[in-house]
């Protein structure tokens, strides 16, 4: 979900029922239940998402080589171990 361009708001879900049937407290509690149900499992965008947005975002739309996303990938990588190391000092 966290590729969506414009995810729904919870609100949205909320008003399309009849009459506002169910409350935020309530869609967000079946949505739960619904992802425990079928073992869905959250996750956290990667360093390669955020680094194909920021591309995109950044480029335009210019065509990015592959070599330079994979330089760019390393890079980020190489940075998260790098904060890792300096903030556990």
């Amino acid at each position: 979900k966290y590729e969506e361009i414009s995810p729904p708001h919870v609100e949205d879900f909320v008003n399309i029922t009849d009459n506002n049937t169910y409350t935020k407290q309530e869609v967000v509690k079946m949505k739960t239940n619904i992802f425990k149900f079928l073992n869905f499992e959250m996750g956290n965008p990667t360093i390669k998402t955020f680094l194909r947005r920021f591309t995109r975002t950044a480029q335009g739309d210019c065509e990015v080589s592959t070599s330079v996303t994979l330089l760019n990938i390393y890079l980020l990588c190489f940075l998260v171990v790098l904060v890792d190391v300096w903030i556990n000092k």
